[in-house]
Order: C-alpha cells, then structure tokens, then sequence
C-alpha cells in the first residue's frame, strides 16, 4: 500500500506538459484565377480546414457564409475563436510546351502553378498575410479522358477545360498535374500557419507561467504577452509584486516567492503574437517595470 501511494504522488508531481490549443474559423475563398472552377471558393478553404486539423494542437472550423468583411462582420460561433481566417485562389495555371532532343525526337512537357493568398484576422483587424505555393511539373498531364493526341495547347486547353467542371475532391482532379500542384500549394499555406502561430508546448514546473511589465508612460504599460497567449483587448490581467523568497523548511532550498497584489490592467491592444499595451485601471502608483503579469 505505502508503495503505491508513493507511486501516485511521483506521477502528480512529475513535470507534464501543457499544450495551448489554436483555434481558426475559416471563411469562403475568393477564386481570382483564370481557372473558373465552381468548387474552388467553397472546396479550398474545407481542405484547409482539414489539413489544419491534422496538425496537433489546431483547431479550424469552416463557416460556408460568403462574403464576409472580417474587419466589420462578427458572425456568431458556437465556441471561442482566437482568429478568423479567409483568402483567394490567386493562381491556378496550366502551361505546356514542346521539348525536342536531338536524336531522339520531341514530347511535351506540362508545368502546373497554384497560388494561395491567407489573410488572418483578430478582433476585426487583419494580422497577417502570406501566401501557399504549389508547383508540379510532369512530362503527363495525369488525366487520360480524352480521346487522339494532339499538341501540347490543345492538349492543355482540353485539360484546363476538364478540370473545371471537376470538384477538388474528384480522384480524376486530385491525380491531375494541376491536383497535386493544388495539394502542395495547400501543404504550403498549412505550413507557413503553423510557423506563424506555433502551439506553445511548456512543462509546467521549471518554466516561467507569467509575463512581465516591460515598459510604463503614465498609465499605460508594455507586457511581453500577446497572439500566441490567447490574450485579446479588453481582457483584464493581474499585476504582482515579487515579494519575498520562500525557503523549504527541511532543505533550505528556496522554493520560490510570494507575490504581492499590486494592481489591474486592461488590454488595449494586442501588438504582436509577444507584445500588448495595456491601460492601468488599479495600482496606477504601485505598478512598475518588471513587475508580473498574470491572467
């Protein structure tokens, strides 16, 4: 008995890892191409969707309203959001051309490009933008509908053709040159998403679990918190005094310190994913720099 219990107190006091969670709603896209498909607006931003959602510690949620001005618009969600996200097809193109080889005669050569644009919105104002790129070239077009050869524009005029009475979803679009150069282009944006607002994995004991106040001009403050800590205007934080140590009564070993309440503030603005400005709204006299910030 004594061995289990000593069992169970090893296992709730290990370090453990918390892992934050990111939450998208994602929006119809705006298909800006030459390449007039149906499904592109509404079919893109599912696949973005689920790509996203394959990633651990992600969560994106597709709403089908179109037309949505997310500096304006605030469409009701069944569960808190952190941003909203919609885009555009920029490019989806097809391009082939001859190649001739001396002694050996000529084939055709087929060049797909797709391009995403991502723009991402927090509290009505855009943060971010960036863009997902799909290249794939093949000497095959890797779409055999059609009936007699002929040359390479037609072939890619027919294709091109083809392809735009195709859901994205179709096996006939996805095994296409023009398929797979979408697929990447979507690989890149998820990418770039998840460079950008990384999930922030921390042991929960030997790590910092407070920001800081790093700058104040009358009552206004700098904290290093922001994007990536979940934190939006008008959210509240407490501030504290670091007070004195506390020392383990049977080693010696400091343990920590006492905080000392010192104060409110109010989230103003959200700078970046690591700075905010903040208004004091109690302990204008007592806060200062360095002081700690916590939700």
């Amino acid at each position: 008995m004594k061995k289990i219990f000593v069992l169970i107190l090893i296992f709730f006091f290990l370090p453990g890892f918390l892992t934050a969670e990111i939450k998208f709603e994602v929006y119809p896209f705006r298909n800006k191409s030459s390449f007039k498909n149906r499904f592109l607006s509404t079919e893109s931003p599912e696949i973005f969707c689920e790509q996203l959602r394959n990633e651990k510690g992600y969560t994106a949620i597709y709403r089908k309203e179109e037309g949505m001005d997310l500096t304006k618009d605030t469409p009701a969600s069944n569960q808190p959001v952190l941003y909203k996200l919609n885009g555009s097809i920029e490019k989806c193109s097809l391009a082939g051309y001859g190649v001739i080889t001396p002694g050996m005669g000529g084939f055709s050569h087929y060049s797909a490009r797709v391009i995403v644009r991502i723009e991402v919105y927090s509290n009505k104002s855009r943060i971010m933008s960036l863009t997902g790129e799909g290249v794939k070239k093949d000497n095959s077009l890797g779409l055999t509908v059609f009936g007699g050869p002929g040359t390479s524009e037609e072939v890619e005029s027919l294709v091109f053709k083809e392809l735009q009475a195709r859901s994205l979803r179709d096996r006939e679009f996805r095994d296409s040159i023009l398929g797979k150069a979408f697929s990447l282009s979507m690989d890149d944006a998820v990418k770039k998403i998840r460079q950008r607002f990384q999930v922030r994995v921390e042991v929960s004991s030997g790590t910092k679990n407070y920001f800081e106040v790093l700058d104040k001009e009358g009552d206004t403050v700098y904290i290093n918190a922001g994007h990536l800590d979940f934190i939006k205007a008008g959210d509240q934080l407490n501030v504290y005094k670091l007070g004195r140590e506390l020392k383990s009564p049977d080693t010696g070993k400091v343990l920590g310190n006492k905080e000392d309440y010192c104060g409110k503030v109010r989230v103003m603005l959200v700078l970046s994913d690591n700075l905010l400005k903040a208004k004091i709204i109690d302990g204008k006299a007592k806060i200062a720099k360095n002081d700690r910030v916590r939700k």
